[in-house]
């Protein structure tokens, strides 16, 4: 039998153990959290490694189009900065999963990285704005805290 206790303890063999502390990770990240923080860090992937040819290489066209005319002052290539949003979406998708404590800020970085490539979309007028702004606001409600499992005002 397993117990589960008000703070969150447990008693039982090892495996119900293990399964209650599964559950009680999962709670604590949260639906939001965890699709917003799966969808990145496979998008990121995807931009840091050529795992699938055809998205990459569609990735790569895209940022030689924009790298030079919205962010050539940073002076990095299309390809050096495309793995830069890539790892940095792939770190930070599983620090926010395998953190818990860590998921508004690295929800809060998400925001600043999804506001740039709004922007990119929109700057570039190619009608891929939506679902970036999608993952924006995403990125935004889980720093602030409004996921299921961190709501400000949540009773336990």
């Amino acid at each position: 039998a397993i117990t589960i206790t008000a703070d969150r303890g447990y008693s039982g063999s090892r495996a119900a153990g293990a399964v209650a502390a599964a559950w009680t990770w999962a709670h604590q990240l949260g639906a939001t959290s965890a699709f917003l923080f799966a969808v990145l860090a496979f998008a990121g992937s995807n931009k840091a490694f050529n795992y699938i040819p055809d998205i990459h290489n569609e990735l790569a066209e895209q940022f030689e189009a924009f790298t030079p005319v919205v962010w050539g002052f940073l002076g990095l290539s299309a390809a050096t900065f495309m793995k830069a949003v890539g790892f940095a979406e792939v770190a930070l998708g599983v620090a926010g999963v395998a953190l818990p404590g860590a998921k508004r800020v690295a929800a809060s970085i998400l925001a600043c990285i999804l506001a740039g490539a709004t922007y990119t979309h929109l700057a570039m007028e190619d009608g891929r704005t939506a679902p970036v702004a999608f993952l924006c606001a995403l990125s935004v409600y889980v720093a602030a805290g409004y996921d299921q499992s961190t709501a400000p005002n949540k009773r336990d």
